[in-house]
């Protein structure tokens, strides 16, 4: 191959590469461009996603009375319920522009995280180990937890749980505070956990477990009705209620941290609690 040939050839050798590298390049700015404006779509500003949508998704319980309970007419009541009204009526103006999904307290965390809801608000504990997960609103109620027996068991404290079986609810801080306020005292308990809150409620009555430990007002609606169980007198790991979003959902947890400061300075939170019959411990909880 004459010189001339030789340098037409690794000129147009040179000519592809830079080719194929520009394309590459090409391609790889494009994919970056594309996965941002995935993301950025799916990180709409939450108010203004919820306002073209028409509708509030909110992930709410359904088994527990005075917080989230259906209904027979298949209506959510409780306090979680009415608070979710409030940011619907605040964002469309109309608390009826809502939508519930059910969840089980295991739940909770993925529905979010699958786009199901906008938020949940269903009896969620704030920690620090679920803020990695999830962004909190600020507090609407405060709970303590308990333990809920039967009156025949003959058991009128709670240190009189050594040794013994205690129901749990699965996904939930129960079994954490209970082990804390345990090892404080020097009592050991075993557990047995369930799926939902009726399940748990029914280990205790049946004989399966000696008492069911969950939150104070949660135990405290489960007596409405039953003579024959009692709430022991001690009351330990006060349990912080928050609303839940996605992580980075600023505009909307502003928005429904405004919310829930004007349903207290207002006086309208206090009468959400009143009339679902729910008592608010703030610091009074009694080891």
């Amino acid at each position: 191959m004459s010189t001339w040939n030789k340098g037409f050839a690794m000129g147009a050798i040179g000519l592809t590469l830079f080719g194929l590298l520009a394309a590459g390049c090409g391609d790889a700015n494009s994919s970056d461009a594309s996965k941002k404006e995935d993301a950025g779509k799916k990180q709409i500003a939450g108010v203004q996603r919820i306002k073209e949508r028409g509708v509030v998704k909110v992930g709410i319980g359904d088994t527990i009375k005075g917080f989230g309970y259906k209904e027979s007419d298949g209506t959510i009541t409780g306090i979680d319920a009415d608070v979710a009204k409030a940011i619907a009526k605040d964002i469309l103006g109309d608390e009826n522009k809502i939508e519930f999904t059910t969840v089980t307290a295991k739940a909770r965390g993925p529905v979010l995280d699958s786009d199901q809801v906008d938020f949940v608000i269903a009896t969620y504990t704030v920690n620090e180990e679920r803020k990695k997960s999830w962004d909190f609103s600020d507090i609407y109620y405060r709970d303590p937890v308990g333990f809920l027996v039967k009156k025949d068991s003959g058991i009128t404290s709670a240190k009189e749980l050594d040794g013994k079986t205690i129901a749990v609810q699965q996904g939930t801080t129960s079994r954490q505070g209970c082990e804390e306020w345990a090892k404080k005292y020097g009592i050991k308990l075993k557990y047995t956990e369930f799926p939902t809150d009726p399940e748990a409620l029914s280990a205790m009555t049946s004989g399966r477990a000696a008492a069911y430990s969950t939150d104070s007002s949660i135990l405290n609606s489960h007596m409405e009705g039953k003579p024959d169980l009692m709430l022991l007198p001690e009351k330990f790991a006060p349990q912080d209620y928050g609303i839940a979003v996605r992580k980075d959902n600023n505009e909307l947890l502003t928005e429904i941290n405004k919310v829930i400061k004007q349903l207290k300075e207002s006086g309208e939170l206090e009468k959400m609690i009143q009339k679902h019959h729910l008592v608010d411990f703030h610091d009074d909880a009694t080891e």
